[in-house]
């Protein structure tokens, strides 16, 4: 996704200097900021504005880039980062908002936000991160070893 425009790419994850552009959001919309894949769904999100003043999380379509909003907008000004932890969007807004966003189907609420805090600070991007299994595999066996040497060094 290119800042400013509605033009989405794919990276070439072998040659990141290789770029393909696959789409565009279409129906005027800009890329506003993050983009965020749902976890065990695969499905992606970006925040997209038509004009930098009204902000709305939208499902991208990964083999045309065709942005489709959800059914109202965040209402936070400047929403830029939007990530998932345990199943749940957040999304952060310009002006230090903190939120949740609704992905349910009930058109009176999806894609709206839940005020979660405001700390006053400016904010342009939002990540989180899920340990890989075979993350926890290796802190793993570095805990068990460190309690074989620890029993090792009590029989000495």
């Amino acid at each position: 996704m290119q800042y400013n425009t509605g033009l989405v790419y794919t990276i070439n994850e072998a040659n990141p200097l290789i770029q393909t552009n696959i789409g565009n959001f279409g129906g005027g919309l800009q890329s506003g900021g993050d983009l965020a894949f749902q976890p065990g769904t695969g499905q992606l999100y970006g925040v997209v504005t038509p004009d930098f003043a009204n902000f709305s999380v939208a499902k991208i379509n990964q083999a045309t880039g065709v942005a489709s909003p959800l059914a109202n907008p965040t209402g936070v000004p400047w929403t830029f980062g939007i990530s998932f932890r345990n199943g749940i969007m957040y999304g952060v807004g310009g002006y230090g908002d903190v939120f949740t966003v609704d992905l349910g189907n009930n058109p009176l609420t999806q894609g709206k936000s839940t005020l979660i805090s405001n700390n006053g600070l400016a904010m342009y991007g939002l990540t989180t991160s899920t340990p890989l299994p075979s993350t926890v595999l290796l802190l793993g066996g570095g805990l068990l070893g460190i309690v074989a040497l620890g029993r090792r060094a009590r029989k000495n």
